[in-house]
């Protein structure tokens, strides 16, 4: 009876002994399990921020390559502007000139 007791209480360590280890690598598998999603969720986080950075970085560069380009229209269209204006008025005033001169030529020559 004594031998049997024992037999029985070495035999339920044994049984709970090996209910632990398998608790023990159903854990461990758990553990590894969510450290593994964890990294590829970080992962997938940096892949995406580096995505955004890019894209912004990308955006910004079109802003300014745009204001540059459009800026130097606006200064050509000014500068445009401006000579058209400045021949227009020497035009102008030579032109006044000359219908001056001309009619200056006319009076004097009809009454003459």
């Amino acid at each position: 009876m004594v031998v049997e007791q024992s037999i029985r209480r070495a035999r339920n360590i044994e049984q709970e002994s090996q209910n632990l280890r398998i608790q023990a690598q159903r854990d461990n598998q758990m553990l590894t399990q969510a450290l593994n999603d964890e990294r590829r969720a970080r992962q997938h986080s940096d892949v995406e921020k580096n995505d955004l950075r890019r894209i912004s970085q990308r955006y910004f560069n079109d802003i300014e390559r745009w204001r540059r380009r459009h800026t130097a229209c606006i200064q050509q269209a000014q500068n445009l502007k401006r000579h058209y204006h400045q021949y227009k008025d020497e035009t102008d005033w030579e032109s006044f000139w000359t219908l001056n001169k001309y009619q200056k030529w006319k009076t004097r020559e009809i009454n003459s």
